[in-house]
């Protein structure tokens, strides 16, 4: 019997062992902000053993792990720490800091492992995005100067991050819902709203001295529009209002309008059912009218863009993917023209941007396309 030969052997099918778990394992690098008013993050880790975790931070802080709400780590006084946790099938880690300061995480996660995917949305502003990045108890809003700078961002997943669910984005200001009530982000300063806490909401910027804000959302089934003044207290509304024809709806998506003021909002039913409607608003914000709704298309998911006075795209969700259509809408009469359809198989969103231009997301990746 060769001894040499079989000892060599077993370390030949040890290495090729070694070296196939080595291949196996997962790096994967995250960044968050922590804020002083949002002092922890969570990452829901489905494992395969030990994971390792390399946390660096922009200033000196004192950190305790938590796996499902149990006690897991205690790191004091650090700006480095590499932990080694043992995770096995579906675990919610939840890392949460001591401190009185701002500053930047940046975690580096190693082993047999899957992340949960983010739920990002991309969300239309005038001839731009914006990446929401939706986690447990928090967003991230990242965005950039141009579509391609907003691209990159989007890899890198910077951007500003707030407590809370977020509903809705215009300008530089940010609706979204705490445990305790409806909030507006203005940029600068945090506005608690005397709004009802609802499910979801939408929110336009009004350019008149009367009102600052415009607020739409659903109760059971009813559109309801309200007037807002720069503190966020309720001015002016108009509630349980049927969007026509009887039509009880569950969901609102504001409409981007890169032509004109004329506000619209696509209304869906219990059956997935989209329709257009244009919200007739004076100025002073004193009285409101709708006009009759305008079947879409049947979508749980359904996105307009305005790009002249008569013409809009539509992107809605369907069974291979997404579909984009070219379309003349005329309210005077009702009826809907189809200019072109262009349909994108397996793409996970399609965000609008202009009538020459829109942004695809196949899973983690996103990739302009040239409509023209």
């Amino acid at each position: 019997m060769d001894y040499g030969k079989i000892a060599l052997t077993k370390i030949d099918r040890l290495y090729k062992t070694n070296n196939q778990k080595e291949k196996s394992y997962i790096n994967k690098c995250v960044q968050y902000s922590v804020k002083t008013s949002q002092k922890y993050f969570v990452i829901d880790v489905n494992g395969q053993g030990f994971i390792y975790f390399n946390m660096s931070t922009s200033s000196k802080v004192n950190c305790r792990v938590y796996i499902n709400s149990q006690l897991q780590y205690y790191k004091y006084n650090f700006d480095f720490a590499s932990i080694r946790l043992n995770i096995n099938g579906n675990e919610s880690v939840k890392f949460e800091f001591d401190t009185d300061v701002a500053f930047d995480c940046n975690l580096t996660i190693m082993g047999n492992f899957n992340l949960k995917d983010e739920d990002v949305t991309l969300v239309s502003i005038p001839s731009n995005f914006r990446s929401i990045f939706k986690y447990d108890g928090m967003f991230l809003v990242s965005k950039g100067d141009s579509v391609s700078d907003s691209i990159a961002k989007f890899y890198s997943a910077t951007g500003g991050i707030y407590g809370g669910e977020f509903f809705d984005l215009f300008g530089s200001n940010i609706l979204y819902k705490l445990s305790d009530g409806i909030y507006i982000y203005n940029g600068s300063k945090n506005i608690k709203t005397n709004l009802p806490i609802v499910s979801f909401a939408q929110i336009v910027e009004l350019n008149n001295s009367s009102s600052k804000y415009l607020i739409a959302y659903i109760i059971d089934g009813f559109l309801n529009i309200v007037y807002l003044d720069s503190l966020g207290q309720i001015i002016n509304g108009f509630y349980n209002i049927s969007a026509g024809n009887n039509l009880k709806v569950y969901k609102i998506c504001r409409v981007s309008n890169i032509v004109d003021d004329r506000i619209y909002f696509v209304c869906t039913d219990k059956n997935s059912n989209n329709f257009i409607l244009l919200c007739n608003i004076e100025n002073n914000g004193l009285n409101t009218t709708f006009s009759n709704p305008i079947y879409l298309c049947k979508s749980e998911e359904c996105r307009v863009l305005k790009t002249t006075s008569n013409n809009y795209l539509i992107s809605y969700k369907n069974a291979e993917g997404f579909k984009v259509l070219d379309a003349n809408i005329y309210f005077e009469n009702g009826q809907v023209n189809l200019v072109d359809s262009r349909q994108y198989n397996n793409a996970n969103d399609v965000c609008l941007i202009d009538a020459e231009r829109i942004v695809v997301r196949y899973d983690d990746s996103i990739i302009e396309v040239d409509l023209s």
